[in-house]
């Protein structure tokens, strides 16, 4: 038998400079993490319980974008 814990999170993004209409992106890295809606500057879902998570996030605007990974504990 497998017992596999999950916890929920909330993630969220803010950029500058650029031009305006920015489009966000959020990408589950390791290990699972699953995303409820992965468009806009904020974000949810869920993750494997008492593990390291990694997620990116990719902010676009006019031809210009940048991302980073986001580190952060499940539980």
């Amino acid at each position: 038998m497998w017992l596999v814990l999950r916890c929920d999170f909330d993630c969220t993004a803010s950029a500058t400079g650029g031009t305006s209409g920015y489009h966000y992106t959020w990408q589950p890295l390791i290990p699972i993490t699953v995303f409820y809606d992965d468009q806009g500057p904020a974000s949810s879902g869920h993750c494997s319980a008492y593990v390291d998570n990694v997620v990116r996030v990719t902010v676009a605007s006019g031809a210009e974008t940048a991302s980073t990974d986001i580190r952060f504990p499940c539980s």
